[in-house]
């Protein structure tokens, strides 16, 4: 590893040369966890807000508040096919991923200029983040005057009834604001906070060379995010996930040989079995998941999206599948995707009180707007995060070449 000062370059020497190859697998894998989070939250605005909220906020859920066998609730809460609506855990696999998409091209050898990197990836959030703000702000003021009443708890927790310039502008400060307006920008605090301590992940997992340590540090991070849970330290939590995908790039960067297309089946296997360890506590133990004990449980979540990742990486027919066309298409437009639909899901709960109605609606209206958002709003937004980032590393270079 060789650090530039003067320019502020970063670079990383050694170990196995790879070409640059996209893995479309896990574009798929990012495209299916912007859903889960969509339908997480379009399902908490129906009238099964009112049945989920018991179960997130009683230690214990009495018989009577048990979905009954074979009911709507039933299937989507307390079956496997709750993996489709787990949007905190959704989050989780978000942060792994940028740990590991951001480390893995140092570890391959290219170079980071930090004079380019840091304006450009503070662009590459803000600007749809803040664009998201403005769209959620103009939903608001659509919504000011409707009679309220029959909402979900969520969705009246997620409801403006009054919005000021003020609120505006602190929506729109990602790391000190808050996320009224925009629920899902919560996230991008510690997406921002997570890049730029990017060089300290990478300088963290460089010099870890043996597998079993690199799945020790994974299992590591796991742990202190499951303390973090429980000591309710949202730093602690979050904090591991990104450099526990790091760590699964760095596991990716050294592989030797071609590894078995099985590994693949088993890690993604075990990674959503660790993933619906907390659910599965909730169903059988009767731990709520808003518990301390159920947020430590957290751990394996991290443990079980490092799998998730490290599965999709390896070759294999499970591979192929997650990487076809459509779910990368998905992978394309998750970033706008988590930014509008709650604003939209939370609009159309007040204007059409009819959940069913509101949902055949929305959830569609949502896909749209993502995709107008993405090639409007995301796509240019990158390119000009680029070009920023160009300029300033070559405004540095310049005034360095003159002193």
């Amino acid at each position: 590893m060789t650090t530039e000062a003067t320019t502020g370059t970063i670079t990383a020497t050694g170990g196995i040369t790879r070409p640059p190859t996209r893995m479309h697998a896990l574009d798929g894998l990012r495209g299916l966890a912007a859903v889960a989070v969509v339908i997480w939250h379009a399902l908490i605005s129906t009238d099964l807000g009112r049945f989920i909220s018991i179960q997130l906020d009683s230690a214990t859920a009495t018989t009577a508040e048990r979905a009954e066998p074979f009911s709507v609730a039933w299937w989507v809460w307390d079956t496997p096919l709750r993996l489709a609506s787990m949007g905190t855990n959704a989050v989780t696999i978000f942060f792994v991923l940028s740990g590991f998409v951001l480390v893995l091209p140092l570890l391959r050898g290219r170079s980071m200029n930090l004079w380019s990197y840091y304006p450009r990836r503070f662009l590459r959030l803000w600007i749809p983040s803040a664009a998201s703000v403005l769209f959620a702000a103009a939903l608001v003021v659509l919504t000011l005057g409707v009679p309220r009443g029959g909402e979900s708890a969520w969705v009246r927790a997620s409801t403006i009834d009054r919005l000021s310039i003020g609120d505006v502008i602190s929506n729109l400060f990602l790391i000190t604001g808050r996320a009224s307006l925009n629920n899902p920008l919560w996230s991008l605090k510690w997406e921002l906070l997570f890049s730029l301590l990017l060089p300290l992940a990478f300088l963290l997992v460089l010099r870890v060379d043996r597998h079993w340590s690199l799945w020790a540090t994974v299992a590591l991070c796991a742990v202190l995010s499951g303390l973090g849970g429980w000591f309710l330290v949202p730093a602690l939590q979050f904090g591991p996930m990104f450099v526990a995908g790091a760590a699964v790039a760095k596991l990716y960067r050294t592989r030797i040989v071609k590894p078995a297309p099985w590994r693949s089946w088993v890690a993604t296997g075990a990674g959503l079995a660790l993933i619906a360890v907390p659910d599965a506590a909730r169903t059988f133990g009767g731990l709520a998941l808003t518990d301390r004990a159920s947020l430590a449980l957290s751990a394996s979540v991290v443990l079980g999206a490092a799998l998730l990742v490290f599965g999709l990486s390896v070759p294999s027919r499970l591979t192929t599948f997650v990487g076809i066309p459509p779910l990368r298409f998905l992978g394309r437009i998750s970033f706008g995707l988590y930014l509008v639909h709650v604003p939209i899901i939370v609009a159309g709960a007040l204007l059409l009180p009819d959940g069913t109605t509101a949902l055949w609606l929305t959830l569609p209206a949502s896909f749209i707007v993502a995709c107008l958002f993405t090639i409007w709003v995301d796509e240019p937004a990158t390119r000009l995060a680029h070009r920023v980032g160009t300029s300033a590393a070559s405004a540095v270079a310049t005034a360095s070449s003159r002193v």
